[in-house]
């Protein structure tokens, strides 16, 4: 990238972070974005604004800051994941979840339920429902199985058309992944998508395992606890789960949370130099579904009003996570954008990045593109 466009980007950014900071919409955030040249060269710029928490004696937010990324679980962790079942064929994007789901009894009207209609949040599933309430007064050993059933309980809201944004749909497919790869979910994720990846340092899931003294950013004080979480799972589903899940559970930086990213418009263009999935099968699972903006895992923008803002092509990917984190890759340009924040610090009723989020996004395309 031309040093001056950096720069003037940069300026840009920090204006608008300046005034985000000072009406409180989060205590901190980091945001990178990257340019993937014709020549496959990629320039990869970070920013970083205000502290991990409220707190006075908070750390500042740097590189090494991990995020609750919560909802960007679900592309990152549980897609890529079946990405690789698919392309080794051991499941199908067309496999229904009676066969999908072996050693379940799954109730007459699920079965039928197809893996791209779980993925592109058209199974029909409600979109969330609080089990923890009765989770927590279960073994925590029984905890996973017995939320599995209650999902494969719950009435159907659509009939397999209709989108309704799921986290339970999710919840069965994590438990998708580790059925036919017969190992826990993270550890999956981890040796298959991580390792060969180098990104093993960017990303802890679940962090509770995390025994490196890493910095969190604080998100928001628990209703059953009263206390302040960091470094421990937002989403309470997935917390007494024990932190992992399909839906939710990955803490990251905006360094790995880019690198991923950037991976997914590599896959697109052919050029990566490790594919853990064929240009063939992200081609396709990245193509928007009809009557939907969505593809099998991933956002697309939406024509008004989108939290990509005005700039990202047609084809282009990206999603948002409840804790205040997004993503979003402009594949046939090479562009990927990063926003993490703790926008639920201390509380989840503040919605003001809504405005923030496209404002952001445009400061950095409109300059890169001009």
């Amino acid at each position: 990238m031309e040093k001056q466009k950096k720069r003037d980007i940069e300026k840009d950014l920090d204006i608008i972070f300046a005034s985000a900071l000072k009406e409180g919409v989060f205590p901190g955030a980091a945001v990178g974005f990257s340019i993937i040249d014709k020549y496959n060269v990629t320039s990869e710029n970070y920013r970083f604004y205000g502290k991990t928490s409220t707190a006075e004696d908070a750390t500042e937010v740097n590189r090494l800051t991990f995020f609750d990324l919560a909802s960007l679980t679900k592309p990152l962790v549980t897609v890529l994941s079946l990405l690789t079942l698919i392309e080794k064929e051991v499941i199908r994007l067309g496999d229904n979840l009676g066969n999908l789901l072996d050693g379940y009894v799954v109730p007459k009207d699920k079965k039928g339920i197809l893996l791209h209609q779980l993925m592109s949040h058209c199974s029909g599933l409600p979109a969330h429902e609080t089990y923890y309430t009765k989770l927590l007064q279960l073994d925590p050993e029984s905890r996973k199985e017995s939320l599995i059933g209650m999902i494969l309980e719950e009435p159907l809201q659509g009939k397999g058309v209709d989108y309704i944004y799921s986290d339970l749909g999710f919840i069965l497919l994590g438990r998708i992944i580790e059925i036919h790869t017969g190992s826990e979910l993270h550890d999956y994720f981890r040796n298959t998508v991580l390792t060969p990846l180098q990104l093993n340092d960017h990303f802890v899931f679940p962090a509770k395992e995390d025994g490196t003294g890493n910095t969190y950013a604080a998100t928001e004080i628990c209703p059953w606890t009263n206390r302040l979480l960091c470094g421990e799972v937002h989403d309470d589903n997935c917390r007494t789960m024990g932190g992992v899940a399909g839906h939710a559970g990955l803490f990251g930086t905006v360094v790995g949370t880019l690198k991923l990213s950037e991976y997914f418009c590599s896959l697109y263009r052919g050029t990566a130099d490790y594919s853990l999935v064929s240009q063939k099968t992200i081609r396709e699972v990245t193509r928007r579904r009809k009557g939907t903006n969505w593809s099998c895992g991933f956002d697309t923008p939406s024509k008004l009003y989108s939290s990509s803002g005005k700039y990202f092509g047609g084809r282009s990917i990206g999603h948002l996570g409840f804790t205040g984190t997004s993503f979003w890759c402009d594949l046939e340009r090479g562009i990927s954008i990063v926003l993490l924040t703790n926008r639920v610090c201390p509380t989840r009723k503040d919605e003001r990045i809504k405005r923030y989020r496209p404002k952001i996004h445009d400061a950095i395309m409109k300059k890169i593109l001009i």
